[in-house]
């Protein structure tokens, strides 16, 4: 791993002895809000999600596939303001398609009709818009605060590998930030996870129960080990999470058949990875690693501190997947209790030290 730059925005942390964490205990957390998608907004809901992050003082940033704009919402659902505009022009969105919230206060958006990433403050105001000719897979949170691209490639010999650079410096990318494998883009499979805080970085594919933590802005890497590699995976899993990507596409019942059969043909893995996201909380530090395969509707999460002095298992029922961690919070995208469609629910960790 290639670190930051020493001149880039230092924060003190501990030099850490690279070991495995152990005696992982029970946490619990309790339900604070949970909200069907058409409960949003005084009963106008939405078409769907397509991402969606915590900002702070019991806010959501979300992204509605029917609205190119960020859209703000109280844990009520109470609609609470809109960030950016419908267009093409600099600053304005035509089809974003993730939001996050970095240390840094700001609400960056990856629009992929536009070809840009753009950064505004909560209250809206736009600090940057920035025009890319091949856009990231994906933007991630760094340690200075600001979001970060992430492009996966193929090297000379065929191998996936992720890069991940300033947004700032793209036009003329220095020394990545970070260069690692990015394992497998099969459907539940592998592939990078990152994310960080001003600790350091967690990172991995999943490939093996291995994730990686850099402190910042240089310490000794530890390596931790969390979930089951290697399990194998069955035919009602793959139809789990189909119908969960299913569910979370914009599609006419022609279309959702038509995404439906094409996600059937897909290439798939013959065992589930470790771990599938990694959410890494700003405020206290602490990673979430998902360690459930996908379409299961119970989210198992290992909690991993920076420090390496804290571990817990955590099971969230109901869950698909976990979007965001604020502050001991976690978005969970969950369904229904009696399965009628669609929840976001936000949980509260109880009973836990964080970042201790």
């Amino acid at each position: 791993m290639l670190l930051p730059s020493e001149t880039a925005a230092q924060t003190t942390v501990d030099t850490l002895a690279a070991f495995k964490v152990v005696a992982p205990r029970a946490l619990s957390a309790k339900r604070v809000s949970s909200m069907m998608l058409n409960e949003f907004g005084d009963g106008m809901g939405l078409r769907g999600l397509r991402d969606a992050t915590l900002i702070g003082n019991e806010t959501i940033a979300l992204i509605d596939w029917g609205q190119p704009q960020v859209q703000l919402f109280a844990y009520t659902g109470e609609g609470k303001g809109e960030i950016g505009r419908k267009g093409r022009a600099i600053g304005e969105l035509s089809a974003p398609h993730q939001v996050v919230s970095c240390g840094n206060g700001n609400v960056t958006v990856l629009d992929i009709e536009n070809r840009a990433v753009v950064e505004f403050s909560r209250d809206g105001l736009l600090h940057f818009s920035l025009p890319l000719v091949a856009p990231p897979q994906t933007i991630a949170c760094w340690p200075t605060g600001d979001a970060v691209a992430v492009f996966v490639r193929a090297d000379s010999l065929g191998a996936l590998r992720a890069n991940v650079w300033p947004l700032d410096t793209l036009d003329v990318p220095p020394v990545p930030l970070l260069s690692t494998d990015a394992g497998e883009t099969l459907l539940l499979g592998a592939r990078l996870q990152i994310g960080a805080s001003t600790r350091g970085v967690w990172y991995g594919t999943g490939n093996t129960p291995e994730i990686n933590f850099q402190p910042w802005p240089r310490g000794e890497l530890r390596v931790d080990s969390v979930g089951v590699a290697g399990r194998p995976v069955l035919q009602v899993q793959r139809t789990s999470a189909i119908e969960v990507l299913l569910a979370e596409a914009p599609a006419t019942p022609v279309m959702q058949q038509q995404l439906r059969m094409e996600l059937q043909r897909a290439p798939m893995r013959k065992t589930l990875p470790a771990y599938r996201a990694v959410r890494v909380d700003a405020v206290t530090g602490d990673a979430w690693v998902v360690t459930s395969p996908a379409g299961r509707t119970r989210l198992e999460v290992t909690v991993l501190s920076a420090s390496g002095n804290a571990r817990g298992q955590i099971q969230l029922p109901g869950g698909w997947e976990l979007l965001s961690v604020r502050n001991g919070e976690a978005l969970v995208l969950a369904e229904d209790d009696n399965g009628r469609g669609t929840r976001l629910t936000v949980y509260r960790l109880e009973g836990f030290a964080a970042g201790r």
